[in-house]
């Protein structure tokens, strides 16, 4: 699994779900992993697999991703479209579109 791309999710955008988090692109894969800091040191307490998160999952090779500060959405560039995909919070599910 290639890790490429990584943020700190700072927007409280998908419920506060993600603030404060890693969100790592993985090429390989095809998804984002999200990763829980913690602890005195902050190392990795716990993670969560892209396809636990509606949106995070099914892209293709993805690259690297920034996110929007104003609004929360995230962007990821992709390898195999070529394109960029817009990962939007829905309201009320913590979920992405």
């Amino acid at each position: 699994k290639s890790p490429n791309g990584i943020i700190e999710y700072e927007s409280a955008a998908f419920e506060g779900a993600l603030k404060g988090k890693l969100i790592v692109a993985r090429y390989t894969t095809g998804d984002l992993i999200v990763l829980t800091p913690g602890g005195a040191a902050l190392d990795i307490v716990s993670y969560t697999e892209g396809n636990a998160i509606k949106g995070f999952s099914e892209l293709s090779l993805p690259l690297d991703l920034t996110e929007d500060k104003r609004n929360g959405n995230i962007y990821v560039s992709e390898y195999g479209t070529g394109g960029i995909t817009l990962l939007r919070a829905q309201p009320g599910n913590g979920q992405a579109s």
